[in-house]
């Protein structure tokens, strides 16, 4: 097709689908599979943002048989150690290849932001946000937490639409999670689902935090420190696993901290790999391309009808390669459907008021004409309240791990998936109350090697800078900030002011979050005193030891609380809510066949970690748009329909005598020969049965002749990947086909 084209150059962009390669494997493209679509090409659905909620969300749309365009406004990756090994999200998250960097406020006041020492001047706060095929799920930590009942019981309450209740969304954590760190101990197994995209797992934890006695301290202070016992971990009552009813009805505990790695390999698989996956079994159905920097959706008569995006690489002034003056190539595109926001918490509110659909007199204020007043477009920002706390112990903490690919320890991840390269660095954790009195958990505690109080530029060089630190985040699960994301102009090249307003600054008048965090502050000094630690460490570097009064620590959390789960800045909400952007089936208020899918929906935030929610609502939303569509969704089509098959396929394939029925060409094109020449002492009719990856039946082909020979026509069979199933008399032959 095209000629190479070198990362750094590369403009043009969309992953089409891909010719016979497996689709077990998750290859990236190589650069010349690449085709660019068309000015006015039509889809049914075109798809803003390819992150947590965009991804998936596409994936399955295609999956079902429609027309799907995502756009992603970041470059293509090519895929390299950085995504994919767990311990390199850090460095990951600053490469310019795959991040977006973003800078923020948390006050409105310049004196209150300037007190923060990760305040860089004339800027404010490093936000960095994934900025590739996948979004933030290509450089996050990878930690996979659901979220407790009570918050998707709220969002039933608020709408009074009890497909948001927990029982209900439950259910998809059996759709998208399949988890391989459960055992028949496990009360909550049945909920995890064997069939399911995204595997979930826990690190080698033998190679990691077993393999310094130092850490093994740390693990069974924590424990005990939280009133565990490992009795917990062959009980049915939460066996260190925060995913457990337990944590769900809001209870406390030491908890072991699971991620989403490929469950042979340990590397990163997430929304990425089921794009990638997806894109190579339904090449006509899913085009993903890159470098498509969304400027507006075209809505006639309050219907949205396609999206004008621009076409260029580093378009966006939050990339670090970005230069003005590039302006990039303006292409429109139809959507026959819907179009879906998926750009997430900062990016979906701009392009919505880019559009027209916002506070009118923000968007008079920018001369953006008015399509549809929504004073709550870019309200409601939320995000978690963090702090950390740092040790520095008598010896080095896995002394052979140095974050590069030269180390053995790497090697041994990268030939058996086994070590500290395949943990993002966390160890342990603890769920707990701030106060005793709270009727359930409200903070979230977790350990990790190195030093880490938050992001600033180069954060993610410090981070092994000195190996004998290891640092405690505390976590505020649901704070009362509430911030806003505005317009600074109408540009779509330029990024948002983005204002978190944490504390005093927003709704927490009372200094509930304040006092929250200190209590958590204290309760991991304490913890660190245990005496079975205490003997290892020589006490507390950051923030330090001189910050022991409650009016410092207090100051000190204001100053240095940092946050990385933006959220809610387009929420649902109930009809009567004049700030409801969404209602409860993700659509926009006012517009047509506009829906908005990402983090930004949320009424409060949810959960510890956000990205388990949002993956749960972009199944939440297949469902909702499928119906719309009158589609019944069919859960066979997941992305490992055939690695669940496999271990089947290949047992049959050892078993029988499969040498005797040969079947070509592999790929095929208009017709599939089966020859039998070797069986035909089976005086019955041979029978060929073609299914696609969803189970459903494409071909069933019978031949009475009997020749030794059996062509089906198949030259109305799209492209993609399929199963056939060969039969003669008690003869069964079974395989996989790829249609090119």
């Amino acid at each position: 097709m095209g000629k190479k084209i070198s990362r750094r150059n590369f403009s043009k962009k969309t992953i089409s689908a891909v010719t016979a390669t497996s689709i077990l494997g998750t290859k990236a493209f190589s650069k010349n599979e690449v085709r660019v679509a068309k000015n006015r090409d039509e889809y049914d659905y075109i798809i803003v943002g390819s992150g947590a909620g965009g991804g998936p969300l596409a994936c399955n749309l295609a999956r079902h048989g429609f027309k799907v365009l995502v756009l992603e406004a970041g470059n293509r990756d090519t895929s390299n150690h950085l995504n994919e090994v767990p311990a390199f999200h850090a460095k990951c998250s600053e490469d310019p290849d795959f991040s977006w960097h973003f800078y923020v406020k948390h006050f409105s006041s310049l004196s209150d932001a300037q007190k923060d020492s990760k305040y860089v001047p004339g800027k404010g706060i490093f936000y960095p946000r994934g900025a590739t095929i996948g979004g933030s799920t290509i450089n996050n930590a990878m930690i996979s937490v659901l979220p407790p009942d009570a918050d998707f019981d709220e969002i039933a309450r608020i709408t009074g639409d009890y497909s948001w209740s927990s029982s209900n969304m439950r259910k998809y954590r059996g759709i998208l999670d399949k988890s391989f760190y459960l055992n028949f101990f496990d009360s909550n197994s049945a909920n995890h689902g064997r069939k399911a995209w995204l595997p979930i797992r826990y690190p080698d934890l033998l190679g990691t935090s077993f393999q310094d006695p130092v850490l093994i301290k740390l693990v069974l202070t924590n424990i005990v420190h939280n009133k565990g016992r490992f009795a917990d971990f062959i009980s049915k009552k939460h066996l260190f696993n925060p995913n457990t009813q337990h944590f769900a009805n809001g209870g406390t505990g030491a908890v072991l901290i699971p991620q989403n790695s490929d469950h042979r390999t340990a590397k990163r698989h997430a929304v990425r790999e089921y794009l990638l996956e997806t894109a190579r079994a339904y090449p006509n159905n899913l085009t993903i391309e890159t470098n498509a920097l969304a400027s507006k959706v075209i809505i006639k008569n309050k219907k949205a009808v396609g999206v004008q995006y621009l076409s260029g690489a580093y378009l966006y002034q939050a990339d670090p390669y970005h230069r003005s003056g590039n302006k990039g190539k303006k292409i429109r595109v139809k959507a026959r459907r819907e179009v879906i926001l998926a750009a997430g918490a900062f990016n979906s509110p701009q392009l919505l008021k880019l559009s027209g659909i916002g506070p009118s007199d923000e968007l008079k204020r920018h001369g953006i004409p008015l399509v549809h007043h929504l004073p709550g477009v870019g309200k409601n920002l939320q995000d978690r309240n963090e702090y950390g706390l740092s040790y520095k112990f008598k010896r080095n903490l896995l002394d052979n791990v140095n974050l590069n690919i030269n180390d053995a320890a790497f090697r041994d991840f990268n030939s058996r998936g086994t070590g500290p390269y395949s943990s993002s660095g966390v160890f342990a954790g603890s769920v707990t109350k701030s106060n005793s009195s709270l009727p359930s958990a409200d903070m979230f505690n977790f350990a990790t090697i190195g030093s880490f109080r938050g992001y600033e530029p180069g954060y993610s060089n410090w981070v092994r800078s000195d190996k004998s630190i290891m640092s405690w985040t505390v976590l505020r699960r649901r704070p009362n900030n509430k911030g806003n994301v505005l317009l600074k102009n109408k540009s779509p090249q330029s990024m948002p002011e983005i204002n978190f307003k944490y504390f005093n600054d927003g709704k927490d008048h009372n200094s509930e979050d304040l006092q929250a965090m200190l209590s958590s502050v204290k309760n991991i000094r304490s913890l660190m005193q245990n005496p079975i630690i205490r003997p290892y460490h020589n006490g507390e570097v950051w923030p330090g030891t001189h910050i022991n009064s409650d009016r410092s620590i207090i100051d000190s959390i204001k100053r240095e609380t940092f946050g990385h789960h933006a959220s809610c800045s387009n929420k649902i909400g109930a009809d009567w809510d004049s700030q409801a952007v969404l209602d409860s089936k993700f659509r926009v208020r006012g517009v047509q066949n506009l829906r908005v899918v990402d983090a930004s929906v949320f009424p409060r935030i949810p959960g510890y970690f956000i990205v388990l929610p949002i993956y749960m609502i972009s199944e939440k939303a297949t469902d909702d748009i499928l119906a719309a569509a009158g589609v019944r969704r069919n859960n066979g089509l997941l992305s490992n329909f055939f690695k669940n098959k496999e271990e089947k396929i290949n047992k049959d394939l050892f078993e029988k005598e499969q040498l005797a029925v040969s079947c070509y060409p592999n790929p095929f094109k208009e017709k599939l020969i089966f020859d039998f020449k070797k069986l035909l002492s089976i005086d019955e009719a041979p029978a060929v049965w073609l299914w696609d990856q969803g189970g459903n039946l494409i071909k069933h082909q019978i031949d009475n002749a009997n020749q030794g020979t059996l062509t089906v026509d198949v030259s109305d069979v799209t492209s993609g990947v399929y199963l056939y199933i060969f039969k003669l008399g008690s003869y069964e032959k079974r395989g996989k086909l790829v249609k090119e």
